[in-house]
């Protein structure tokens, strides 16, 4: 049997249990396996796994199963071999949950300024008005406030930040705007 004959077989065989895998049968390990046993696993899989290794393979079904199959064997290795991650997704086995959930707060950094508006070319003055306010160009970051909210008119992101660098021009205010989302 070739390679790309056994690699069919076992995609066949396992996809459409794919959600009935725990991350520790993924990756073929003991639920005790220290890191270093969970990060030997996960190259041995990504080695005999890893799509880019099977280029050849002309069934596309195949190849977006193997895909799936590959990227569920990552996020085992993201979620085993990181402490906190690890200790949250046993208790959630434990629960019957075979799938880690992460926590929006776990996620979410800082919110970026560009997340307060929607079309690109606002993005792109954003861009330009928050440069220019870091260089201490209040005019320019004024200029391009102004144009940012002429793509968008009713954002009041870009309303309150042309209003904090109007005050700080006429000589009001001795901070410049915040450019945080929320603050």
């Amino acid at each position: 049997m070739s390679r790309l004959e056994e690699l069919t077989r076992f995609v066949e065989q396992v996809y459409p249990d794919l959600d009935l895998y725990s991350y520790y049968q993924l990756l073929e390990v003991d639920p005790q396996a220290e890191r270093a046993d969970i990060r030997t696993a996960f190259y041995r899989q990504a080695a005999r796994l890893h799509p880019d290794r099977f280029a050849g393979l002309r069934d596309g079904q195949v190849r977006a199963k193997l895909v799936a199959i590959y990227a569920r064997v990552a996020e085992a290795y993201k979620v085993l071999s990181d402490a906190k991650k690890r200790a949250s997704y046993d208790a959630g086995i434990a629960g019957g949950e075979l799938r880690y959930v992460e926590l929006s707060r776990e996620r979410a950094g800082p919110p970026s300024p560009e997340d307060a508006v929607e079309r690109a070319e606002t993005k792109k003055f954003l861009r330009l008005a928050l440069t220019a306010l870091h260089s201490g160009d209040r005019k320019g970051a004024h200029m391009n406030f102004k144009f940012a909210l002429a793509y968008e008119p009713e954002n009041a992101y870009l309303k309150q930040q042309l209003e904090a660098v109007e005050e700080q021009l006429k000589g009001h205010g001795s901070k410049p705007p915040r450019t945080e989302l929320g603050k």
